[in-house]
């Protein structure tokens, strides 16, 4: 159980915290691909410093992928194992290209690009993890989940304008969050208790004059009972009753 709570907890930290260092240091990031503009004449008692790329295309970046994920990932099959080595590796190439993209005006969609990358891991790392507590007798897999999430707000800004402060360089910054990736793969993959579902084993009185309908009550259920169209409706229903009115 304490495994399990402190997995999920560092996961959901570090699923997260990619996503809240992008926010932070995209003045930062923009800045390396652009001299600050001055339109006009300074004023004595405030200077604004603009880029040639507004910040907002990092927030689009960072925001839109990771939606468009979640939206798409509940209608795919839960390969849990698989998903989290592709969030993990994106994760892990998001920082790379954003510590060695925003270099030159040239290579600045690299940097972008990185961006993306760590927002496609973030919304496949939480719709996957979501869905893998189900299997978990216990609620607190989630609640830790929920915690390391919201850790990652205070945790990733702090860390990256800690690292800024000391005078290193975003490039350097970003290598050093290669931390966070590797230590989301020792959650999942080595802290984590993963249930272990064998339907061989599975225990069934009487086999010789059980019916099917017996046998199949006793079977654990490790597909996905819902269709597409089903998996539509309970959409459906949870937009016009939860999302529509607020």
């Amino acid at each position: 159980m304490v495994k399990l709570i402190i997995g999920y907890w560092f996961m959901g930290l570090c699923n997260n915290i990619g996503y809240v260092v992008a926010l932070t240091a995209a003045h930062d990031l923009l800045a390396e691909i652009s001299e600050p503009q001055n339109n006009e004449a300074e004023k004595k008692d405030f200077k604004r410093d603009c880029n040639v790329i507004s910040t907002g295309a990092v927030l689009l970046a960072d925001i839109v992928p990771s939606i468009f994920v979640k939206l798409v990932a509940p209608f795919l099959p839960l390969f849990i194992k698989i998903r989290f080595m592709i969030a993990i590796l994106l994760t892990a190439s998001g920082f790379l290209l954003i510590a060695f993209g925003f270099q030159t005006l040239n290579s600045s969609w690299v940097g972008i690009i990185g961006v993306i990358f760590m927002s496609l891991s973030s919304g496949l790392g939480e719709s996957s993890a979501l869905a893998y507590t189900a299997f978990f007798p216990t609620d607190n897999a989630l609640s830790a989940w929920s915690s390391g999430t919201g850790g990652a707000g205070v945790i990733g800004a702090t860390m990256y304008a800690v690292l800024r402060e000391i005078g290193l360089s975003i490039r350097y910054s970003m290598i050093i969050m290669l931390m966070w990736p590797i230590i989301m793969a020792i959650s999942f993959y080595v802290l984590i208790p993963h249930p272990k579902i064998d339907r061989k084993k599975s225990v069934i009185t009487k086999i010789e004059t059980a019916t099917k309908e017996e046998i199949k009550s006793h079977i654990p259920q490790i597909e996905d009972p819902h269709s597409f169209k089903a998996k539509l409706l309970i959409i459906k229903g949870i937009f016009f009753i939860y999302t529509l009115p607020f």
